[in-house]
């Protein structure tokens, strides 16, 4: 069931990717134009043309506006790939550029990524085409929320439970869109867009099939290679996969693997002390543990702390009466952060008695529900 209030999509890739990356390069210089256009808002103001590549971006060329905001990039680019324009650290767009093409942006905004039109670029067509799509949920949740919150406080819940079906049935039929782009231009860069609709457990399929495209057409882009290794990384922990070994330190100091667990139906509970939202979800987890832990379930708690002595007084304090505390103590540097790819906490993998992953990001009902049909 998608969250309606908070919305089905995942933060795509090139948002995660904003602000993040640092200059490493230049690149060589050629007569032919591969960007040109008019930012109207941004009269004699400087413009900057980007590469993205392995968390970076590379750069290309500058260009200033004339007094129309009309500019014109000189520099060659070498390699068809996903480009970033940006005016300043937090005002740009990323552009597919191919150095067979001579592409035309044009936008009458302040911000780059608004209601921006582009010409003489196949790919940038399909950019446009996801992003609406992307869009039309974005527009059709705010429209009902603004519904919900205008709705007198007695009516707000029942009308969300009415509204609920219908959106999540438009929602289904932009993400099966979303998928069928990736099932029939598997060949195009821009895709990658398309699968960052979309959930990476329940739709691994289509991250796959996209990833070993990309690794047959676009060898030399740092976007797609960006994408190729994130889809490996999550082939270790897609459902079904064994659960990557964890073998920390205990409180004290005592390694607890988590293969000594094997034979279990085993929640692995990543938290932390100062993580609110963890220290809320603790008791529930404690109940249910305390309920069937006789049937063969076991918690495996792995913290992101960094302090020793918080770790172990919220253990107490919460009552996590498991002897699996694990914990090296390295905040998001621990090893695990990478080797389960999760990026907030809390989060749970639930794994069966061979140590096979069968479910992630599991709480309340849905974990209970979860565990129990996996016990006798």
């Amino acid at each position: 069931m998608l969250n309606f209030i908070n919305g089905p999509l995942r933060l795509s890739i090139i948002l995660c990717l904003l602000g993040s990356f640092s200059i490493v390069a230049c690149s060589s210089s050629s007569k032919e134009s591969p960007l040109s256009g008019v930012v109207s808002k941004h009269a004699n103001a400087w413009l900057y043309l980007e590469q993205v590549k392995d968390n970076n971006v590379v750069p290309i060329d500058s260009a200033k506006t004339n007094e129309k905001g009309e500019f014109t990039f000189k520099q060659k680019i070498e390699v068809k790939d996903f480009y970033r324009l940006r005016i300043s650290q937090n005002n740009f767009v990323f552009i597919v550029l191919d150095p067979k093409e001579k592409v035309r942006y044009e936008n009458n905004n302040v911000l780059l990524q608004q209601d921006y039109t582009l010409s003489g670029s196949e790919e940038g067509k399909l950019v446009l085409e996801i992003k609406q799509l992307r869009q039309s949920i974005n527009t059709h949740r705010d429209s009902l929320i603004q519904i919900i919150n205008n709705a007198p406080a007695e009516q707000r819940g029942q009308l969300q439970k009415t509204m609920e079906e219908g959106y999540n049935q438009f929602v289904n039929s932009r993400l099966e869109k979303a998928r069928n782009i990736i099932k029939t231009k598997t060949d195009k860069l821009a895709a990658v867009t398309a699968a960052e609709m979309l959930d990476q457990d329940a739709d691994f399929e289509s991250y796959a099939l996209l990833a070993e495209s990309l690794k047959k057409n676009y060898p030399k882009s740092g976007f797609a290679q960006n994408f190729i290794n994130r889809v490996e990384q999550m082939k270790a922990t897609a459902i079904g996969s064994m659960a990557p070994e964890i073998n920390l330190p205990s409180p004290d100091g005592q390694n607890i693997a988590l293969s000594s667990l094997r034979g279990k139906v085993v929640l692995i509970d990543f938290w932390a002390s100062w993580c609110g939202p963890c220290r809320m979800e603790n008791p529930n987890v404690v109940r249910l543990y305390n309920e069937v832990k006789d049937k063969g379930f076991e918690v495996y708690s792995v913290s992101l702390d960094k302090d020793k002595n918080a770790w172990v007084n919220a253990i107490q304090k919460d009552g996590l009466v498991w002897k699996s505390h694990v914990s090296d103590l390295q905040f998001w540097g621990s090893s695990v952060v990478k080797q389960y790819g999760f990026s907030g906490i809390p989060f749970t993998v639930l794994i069966d008695r061979d140590g096979k992953i069968i479910g992630k990001g599991l709480r309340g009902e849905q974990l209970e529900e979860a565990v129990k049909k996996q016990l006798p």
